[in-house]
């Protein structure tokens, strides 16, 4: 899965395989399939985030990432999708 970092954000944000919006279909491939992984875990909490052209909702998640020799064992994140 590939990853764009938001600097301007405390958490990292994923396309879930739910999202059906243009720009969730333009990472058709680097969506979360969380029933792939054994670690991770659904916090079931609701999670909004506002952007300065639009909003995102979904949940939260907690998993282990890793980005390139570093790996972060529950790492709490977001599955979303964005909103009109």
């Amino acid at each position: 899965m590939s990853l764009l970092v938001d600097t301007g954000s405390a958490h990292i944000a994923v396309p879930g395989p739910s999202c059906n919006e243009d720009v969730c279909r333009s990472f058709s491939n680097h969506t979360l399939h969380s029933d792939q992984s054994s670690t991770f875990t659904n916090l079931t909490e609701e999670a909004t985030l506002g952007y300065f052209k639009g909003f995102f909702a979904g949940h939260w998640g907690q998993d282990t990432v890793t980005v390139g020799n570093l790996t972060v064992p529950e790492n709490k994140f977001r599955e979303c999708c964005p909103l009109d």
